[in-house]
């Protein structure tokens, strides 16, 4: 019988052994694979779940970890980028850090997104 997808069934198996946290089983596996960096694996997962914004996920991981403040955490994170120099990333930035320019005011001015290393 077929392996099915979030478990394993190593050679002389007689039942389905559950999938662990942190690792992915697809369907007719005999071993689990570790979950991959910007993804998260909770037990009995068939296949990575990819790091939802505002989130981190380091590898082998069943589970997100929230972006720390002062921080920015774009969807598949591997690690928080910090909120540069003239700009503000509110608690939990789930994007990106943003800034005015050009404007008379702090009120004032033109949005800008610093987004990929750039504004």
């Amino acid at each position: 019988v077929p392996c099915p997808g979030g478990s394993i069934c190593p050679a002389n198996s007689t039942a389905p052994q559950v999938c662990v946290n942190g690792t992915y089983c697809p369907a007719n596996s005999s071993t689990p694979r570790t979950c991959p960096q910007g993804s998260f694996c909770p037990a009995n997962s068939s296949a990575a779940t990819a790091c939802p914004p505002g989130t981190t996920c380091a590898e082998g991981v069943s589970l997100p970890t929230s972006c720390p403040n002062t921080f920015f955490c774009p969807a598949g994170a591997l690690t928080p980028t910090a909120c540069p120099a003239g700009s503000y990333c509110p608690p939990v930035s789930v994007q990106n850090a943003i800034r005015l320019t050009g404007g008379s005011s702090a009120m004032q001015g033109r949005i800008e997104v610093f987004l990929s290393g750039e504004w």
